[in-house]
């Protein structure tokens, strides 16, 4: 059974707009958007290289997109806001967040999608970096799919 999903107004304004301005002005061309299923909870993971990461797997995805993002995102003034009404939820990093990890359990056992960037930060050359257990291991843990982007 297909879950639901209710989003904002906000997120779904925002998909719209930046895949109409990746479009125009990047002329993005997006493959293996069918693996991503249709319903079911599921990860996906790409690699983060650049600012823009989240907002166009986000705008990809046929559902929406839920994100972990690192805490300090939420400090920032008029940032943080948004990012709350655009299905993010804080982690903190360097330690083991475990309310992080049973809001990415829930938003999986509830069907949805959830983004996490297995390298845990961005890289600041472009260049793919190491990556780290947490996707995999909440992958496996949900027994959901796991699904690599770049």
């Amino acid at each position: 059974m297909q879950v639901k999903e209710k989003s904002s107004i906000l997120f779904l304004t925002g998909r719209q707009i930046f895949r109409v301005m990746f479009s125009l002005f990047y002329r993005w061309h997006v493959d293996g958007v069918r693996n991503i299923p249709q319903s079911g909870g599921a990860v996906i993971a790409p690699n983060h290289i650049g600012f823009f990461d989240s907002t166009l797997i986000g705008s990809a995805a046929k559902r929406p997109v839920h994100f972990m993002a690192k805490k300090e995102l939420f400090d920032i003034p008029v940032f943080g806001w948004i990012i709350k009404r655009t299905n993010a939820f804080p982690v903190k990093r360097g330690i083991q967040d475990i309310t992080a990890v049973r809001n990415a359990f829930s938003l999986l056992k509830n069907g949805r999608l959830l983004l996490i960037f297995p390298e845990g930060t961005r890289s600041g050359n472009g260049r793919i970096g190491k990556a780290r257990a947490g996707a995999g291991m909440i992958a496996c843990n949900a027994q959901v799919p796991l699904i690599p982007a770049k």
